[in-house]
């Protein structure tokens, strides 16, 4: 595999870009994982991976394998947060329509990043803080999550697009109800805002419009027949099913 063919770079090397690597490969998109140090880059291809070895501050370096060019998607998953602000800078001049995924340490962080281009940030830590508090308000729901996440159900995450004829323009959030009773509309991401997911419990009176993206929750077959059908409605729904 050639790592300067693939559109998504995982640059770090440590546990959660293996973590990310993982999910990527299991979902069949390709990418190779970037890192200054010898050792991850070994521990990367002991995994299967597709994984080089740079300098990321070295704007050729960072040609050398895509950025600017095919590579559509990165991720800046360094521990330093300083690292991962000196990457966006720099991926950002190169690549003014690159998709740039980061992890931060604090909202602060998450600013600056934001500033520097990123185009979504995620804090692992708020996100591990909100999980156990979901884990100890709401363990069914957070149980389903876990099974999503890690393939123990037949579930999965997937996005709807809202077409420019849809009938769901104009439609709040709130207001809208699967007729199939396990397809759980988690919330939307507003394209134009960037990628932020507004869940559908925090913006309920959220008005879609063409080109929002909804992030539904259910088995693969039920979501194949949503995008199939627009199996939606904004009336009544009928008795629940366990997943609500």
């Amino acid at each position: 595999m050639s790592a300067d063919r693939q559109d998504v770079v995982i640059f770090g090397g440590g546990g959660l870009a293996l973590a990310v690597a993982e999910t990527l490969r299991d979902r069949g998109v390709g990418f190779v994982l970037a890192s200054a140090q010898a050792e991850r880059v070994e521990a990367a291809t002991s995994k299967g991976f597709d994984a080089v070895q740079l300098d990321y501050t070295d704007d050729d370096a960072l040609k050398s394998i895509g950025v600017g060019g095919e590579v559509r998607m990165i991720f800046c998953l360094f521990e330093e947060t300083a690292s991962n602000l000196f990457l966006t800078l720099s991926a950002r001049a190169l690549a003014p329509d690159l998709t740039i995924v980061s992890i931060c340490d604090s909202p602060a962080s998450s600013s600056k990043l934001q500033a520097a281009g990123a185009n979504k940030t995620i804090d692992p830590f708020l996100l591990t803080a909100r999980w156990v508090h979901n884990l100890i308000r709401r363990p069914l729901i957070v149980e389903t999550l876990y099974e999503v996440l890690f393939g123990v159900a037949d579930l999965e995450v997937s996005e709807v697009t809202v077409a420019e004829d849809a009938y769901l323009a104009g439609k709040r959030l709130g207001d809208l109800k699967p007729r199939r009773h396990d397809i759980l509309i988690l919330g939307v991401i507003d394209r134009r805002q960037g990628m932020e997911l507004l869940l559908r419990t925090n913006a309920p009176s959220y008005v879609l419009t063409p080109g929002d993206v909804l992030v539904v929750i259910g088995p693969r077959r039920e979501i194949e027949g949503l995008k199939n059908e627009s199996d939606l409605d904004s009336g009544s729904v009928r008795p629940a099913s366990h997943i609500w």
